[in-house]
Order: C-alpha cells, then structure tokens, then sequence
C-alpha cells in the first residue's frame, strides 16, 4: 500500500532553491575574489646579472633602471661624489648635505635612490621631508609612478612590482590581496608605501612614509610584532623662498631637524639622513648647515654650475654676445628668436675662444636643441636671469642686497666663543656691567666684562621672570611678569617688584674667574625710555637705597648726520652732570635727586658690530691653545655656537643705512629695526654694556682703534652725591 504524500508548504521547494542558487552565487563570488586576489605564481627576473650588478652600485642602479630620469645623460664628477656619498649614507648611517645648483636632478636622485635602498633590501623604513606636506607628497608620487610605470623594474623586481601592478590603482584591493593564501600587507596610500611581503624577497615590508617639514614627525614608525624605527631620511628643499628670508623660521626648521629628525631612530640604531638642497638667502637653512663651526657632524659640499669663468667672460661673453643675444622688439614674438639665433651664430664662430678657460659642473647641462654646449648655458642663464638670481640658483653664494654686504650677520656673533664656562670671569677684568631692557611683562639683562683694552666677555644673559631656556622670545614667554607677582593688581608694583628682584639676582651676585676670585657688577644701566614704564623705574631707582649708587637710568636718541654730535655740543653747567665718548649723563627734571644718561645709540650700535666683527671665531682644534683677548674684540663664553641661536637673532634685529650730510658732509650709520621687528632686547643690552665700559673707566678705547674722549669730572652736589663714580 502506497504511502500517502504529505503537503508541502506553500512556495517551500522555492525557497529552498532560491536559498540554494544564493550560496552558489556567494561561493562563486569568493571563489572568484580570491583567486583575483591571489598574486599566483611570480614571473622570474628577466636579468638576475643586471639585478646583482646594480646592487653593488648605486650609480649604476640609477643609469641603468631609469633611462628617462637619472640614466638619460652621463653623471659628471661632482654627480659622482653626491651619489657616493647618498651611497655610504644608506649603506653605513651618517649625516650628509648635498648643496646643488638648480637643475643638478637632486631630487630625482634621491627618489630613485630610496627605491635602490628599499628594493635590495638596505634601509627598511624610509622617511621623505619636503618643505610642506604637498612638496613631500610629490616626492612619493614620483616613486609610485616608477613602480608603477617602469618596465625595467618590472622585470627585474617582480616580487614588488607583480603585486603593485595587481591592484591595477585601486587601494581597496591591498587590504584583501595574498600570496600563496597569505596577505601581502600591501599598503598605496596617499603619504605612505609598504612593499608586499613576500616569502625568500629581501624587500619584504619595506615601506616609505612622506612628511612635511613643520607637520607632525616625531612618533614615525611601524607597529607589530617588533618595533620599526625610520632607518633613512632625505630632506629635499626644507625650505620655501618666504621660511629662508625668516630667521625665526629658519631657526625652527633647523631645531626640527636637529631635535626631530635626527632622533627617529631612537638610541638603538644609526639613522642615515641626507639633506638636498639651495641656499635662497643669506644665513638661510642650507647655508648654516654647511658651517662647520654651527654643525660639526655633517659632511657635504656646494657644488657650483660654473667652477671657474671664462678668460673672455667680460669681452665676448658679457659684451658682444650679450648685446647680440638681448638686442630684439619686445614687441615682436618672432624678434627674441631671431636675436637668440644671431648670439649662437656668435658662439659657434668664436667658441674657442669663448670656452678657453672656463669649466662647468656637468657637461650635460644645457638644452641641445637651443644651445650647443653647458658653457653656453650658463652664460644664457647669467644674461637672461641676471647676476642676482644665477648667484642664488645656480653658484649658492646670493649677493648681498645693497649694504647687506656691511650688515652685522648672526655668524658673526654666535662663533665669537671664549671657551670660557657660563658666568666664568675673565682674567684681567677692570669693570663688570649690565644692561637691563624693560618691557611690559619682562625684563631682558646682559652682563659683560670689560678688560683694560676694551675686550669684552658677554658672561650672562637672560629674561626676567626666568624662563628655563634662553632660547624664548616676548611673544612665547612661559612666565609673566603678571603671573609671578599675580598678588599685585597694577602694573607699576610689578615692575618695581620685578626689578628689585632681577637686581637682587644679577647685581647682588658673587661672580667667579677660575680661580675663585669674587668680583661685583660696579655699573649697571636700566632702560627708562618715555613710556609707561619710565616713571616708575625712575622713581624706584632713585629710591632705592641698595642699588642707587651702581643703577643709572639710561635713554637712547637717534641722531642724523644733521645734528651735532653729543662730544661737540655745548656744556650746561646746570644740568650735566659729566659726558664721555657719545653719551652724556644729566640731571633727571621729572625726577628729583635723579639722572639719565643720554646715549647715542647709533654711533654705539656701530662700535658693538665692530666688537663683534673683531678677532677670528672660536677654534675648537686650537683647545687651551686659542686666547680670545684680541684688543676690542667682543666674546660669548662657551665653545657650542648652538647655545646663543637666539642671542644672535636679537644682535642682528637691526640694519643700518650709511648716511651724508651734505652741508656739513659729516657721515653715520643710522640704524632701524628690520622689516618683520624680530626682538632686540639682547641687541640693546649689548650696546648699553659697551657704553657702561667707558663709563666706568680704566678701559682704553685707543687699543681699540677709536677716538678717547676725556671724561667732565663729576660735579658734587648734596642733593645727588650718589652721582659721583
């Protein structure tokens, strides 16, 4: 008897099957996704001898694997250096500057230098800098196009490139791709590479990450079952044409550089890092850098377009050639070319003679379709750009603009070391001076020691209310004067408070030379220029019973060559009370029992540059040997220039103007504060503190080459007696 059929459930068989025909079609589809994301099997390298060649050179890495770029024109001698030095820096670690004209292929070379140090395996974490985010972006760029684009590294790497090309762009692929059923951990983004990790490949891994100079580097690295540390950086151009012409700014990219960069790879390993660059302005980044006495621990050299000029550069070059080559309309679009065409006539006729003497850089260097040979084209660039740009761009020696050439630079400062200890004092000391600027919410001393023949030894210097760091400035300042003596609600108490206790710290100090002799600051001067701060300090020196005999108000004007100088004018037997060498001190009208001394800051500005300009820098070869009492000269204590960066931007926060009075025909040097009013505070401490010296006597301006003047005795008056000296 047959069974009877039970009834189905409405639609049951249909959804089953739909159910079934589904997981079918999502298996397919895995199936399918996995086998596209599986690499499979890699193709073999098409040239293993050329492979092995080029990792035993970088040079010829670059000329054989990049025809277009690196490869396209034979390296010249200087390129030859620049890349064994790019070299040893991946191969052993170091610290390496490369100083380059435009034009040089700096930057391509260490593009394509990263990929010869992750791709056989030297460097495993690389981190590109450029000036901004975008500039580093670029860098990265360039090294994906290579692996993306270039055959010869196809064939040769297919165990990176197989698996970049795999992705055919599309980043979402990376997360998902394997080789023999492992993840490659391929990474394509926009500011970092990872190579596929691939099994028996030296390059498994190796990444490269992309920064901004000014953004976020610290804290750089690869996380997982073992640290990775950056192991390579190359900087390329770290700075702009507006961070060059910036102290503050060039100072800061340096500090990164120092602080930041340098310290990626922790204390564990060597990191090697190579800075690319052109010097845009005087004193800029690059052109620190190279100075050995700032920065002892980097090798490097500058490399020149034109290495020596022509014998006929005046004649042929600068005279016909030059008349021919800039001689057409500027109206005419056709004009130019028939002009340029008639100097190449020229040169042809007259090569010989106009390439005799006269050697380049790289032979290479100029556009064959337009020029016949890098002579002539450094010559165009000379004559069409102007002397100015092509000795920025092209010789890294920018011309000084104006009387810049005159001007007071912070080398000259900051390399004037006496090898002394801070607050040493010098033997043969005959006067210890201060100088203290005011300012609304601090106070900004300089104390000096002054010898017989007028050498000087900046001892001390720093900010009140103590900040921690000499390098600060009124705008970063961590404490105010506001914020340590918050009990006072007006300002005329805080700055008696402040001042009492800056004096009590700097002129009640015991200071020592080595050995262990106590000498005492015996002249001080206090800023009280007009302002809201005059009248309190005023009032509160000649209060002061402690401080009244060594403190004096001081007042600097400007003078012009039209007015008569200090020496020469007039005595007012009512009010002067004496007068030396561009400053005389008078009765304080607005304060009684007081007196200011008037100074002519800009003939005293010019004696401190000339102090500073004096004598050769500190050298640390010379060690017990070197003697730093030069007559005049002017030394800060210490051997590392590095410790008075900001001590030096202040002496240099001023530029002078050399001026003529026609009538009179007396000239001067007026100074003024630079464009972008960097603090000067130190600037004018210094000047108040060569003043003080001739104040107190006992110094002789003759051995310094400048003019005595002899003092006005003191007159003695029973109101103002603590005025005598």
């Amino acid at each position: 008897m047959a069974k009877k059929k039970t009834a189905a459930a409405p639609g049951g068989d249909d959804r089953d099957a739909a159910q079934r025909h589904s997981d079918q079609c999502a298996a397919r589809s895995r199936e399918n996704f996995k086998k596209k994301a599986e690499l499979g099997e890699l193709e073999p390298v098409a040239d293993p001898k050329r492979k092995a060649a080029c990792k035993k050179s970088l040079a010829k890495f670059l000329a054989v694997y990049f025809p277009e770029t690196t490869g396209l024109s034979p390296f010249s001698d200087d390129h030859k250096r620049v890349i064994r030095r790019l070299e040893r820096a991946i191969r052993t670690g170091g610290r390496s500057f490369n100083l380059v004209y435009r034009g040089f292929a700096k930057t391509t070379i260490s593009v394509n230098s990263c990929l010869w140090a992750m791709l056989y395996g030297y460097r495993r974490l690389i981190v590109l800098v450029g000036a901004s985010r975008d500039a580093g972006k670029e860098l990265l760029d360039a090294i994906k196009a290579e692996l993306e684009g270039n055959e010869l590294l196809a064939e040769d790497f297919p165990e990176v490139c197989q698996a970049i090309e795999a992705i055919e762009g599309k980043v979402q692929r990376c997360a998902s791709q394997t080789y023999q059923g492992k993840l490659t951990g391929l990474r394509w983004t926009k500011d970092r590479i990872v190579f596929p990790t691939i099994e028996g490949s030296i390059a498994s891994g190796a990444s490269v990450v992309t920064r901004g100079v000014t953004s976020q580097i610290r804290g750089i690295g690869k996380r997982g079952k073992k640290q990775q540390r950056p192991d390579l950086v190359i900087c390329d151009d770290l700075q702009t044409d507006a961070s060059a012409a910036s102290p503050n700014q060039v100072k800061k990219r340096l500090k990164i550089l120092s602080k930041s960069i340098l310290k990626l790879a922790g204390h564990s390993s060597t990191i090697a890092c190579v800075v690319n660059g052109t010097i845009i302005e005087r004193n800029d980044l690059m052109d620190r850098l190279r100075d050995p006495l700032q920065y002892p621990g980097w090798q490097g050299e500058t490399v020149k377009m034109v290495k020596d000029w022509a014998t006929a550069h005046e004649t042929l070059w600068l005279g016909e050639y030059a008349r021919l080559r800039r001689t057409f309309d500027p109206s005419d679009p056709d004009d130019q070319e028939r002009a340029h065409a008639a100097a190449n006539a020229f040169y042809l006729a007259n090569r010989k003679a106009m390439d005799a003497g006269c050697k380049v850089s790289w032979a290479s260097c100029y556009d064959p379709e337009n020029e016949h040979s890098a002579i002539q084209h450094a010559y165009n660039y000379l004559i069409d750009d102007g002397q100015e740009v092509f000795a920025c761009e092209c010789q890294s020696e920018p011309l000084a603009e104006g009387n810049e050439a005159d001007q007071l630079r912070a080398g000259d400062v900051i390399h004037k070391l006496s090898g002394l200890a801070h607050r040493e004092v010098p033997p043969n000391v005959r006067a210890l001076t201060a100088y203290i600027d005011t300012q609304d919410e601090s106070f900004w001393y300089v104390v000096t020691a002054w010898t017989s023949s007028y050498t000087g030894y900046v001892i001390d210097y720093g900010a009140w209310p103590d900040q921690g760091t000499r390098d600060t400035s009124k705008k970063s300042l961590r404490i105010k004067l506001a914020d340590k003596y918050a009990e006072y609600n007006n300002r005329e108490p805080r700055w008696r408070a402040g001042l009492s206790d800056l004096c009590d710290e700097v002129l009640g100090r015991e200071w020592l030379d080595s050995d262990k002799r106590v000498y005492k600051i015996t002249h001080a001067f206090v800023d009280a220029a007009d302002g809201d701060s005059s009248g309190p300090i005023r009032n509160w020196v000649v209060s002061s019973r402690r401080w009244r005999t060594i403190l004096r108000c001081s007042m600097g004007i400007g003078l012009r060559p039209a007015d008569v100088p200090l020496n020469e004018r007039p005595v007012d037997p009512k009010t002067e009370l004496r007068r030396g060498l561009n400053w005389i001190e008078k009765r304080d009208r607005k304060t009684p029992g007081g007196s200011i001394t008037w100074i002519d800051t800009n003939s005293w500005k010019t004696f401190l540059m000339n102090r500073w300009r004096a004598a050769s820098p500190y050298n640390a070869k010379l060690g017990e040997d070197y003697r730093p009492d030069e007559p005049g000269a002017l030394y800060l204590w210490g051997t590392d220039a590095h410790t008075h960066s900001t001590f030096g931007v202040h002496q240099t926060s001023e530029s002078f103007t050399r001026l003529k009075h026609e009538k009179s025909g007396r000239s001067m040097d007026f100074w003024d504060e630079k464009p972008n009013r960097p603090d000067n505070e130190w600037f004018d401490g210094a000047v108040g503190c060569c003043v003080l010296a001739d104040v107190a006597g006992g110094v002789s301006l003759r051995d310094a080459g400048l003019k005595t003047v002899v003092k006005r005795k003191p007159r003695r008056t029973k109101k103002a007696t603590y005025l005598s000296m």
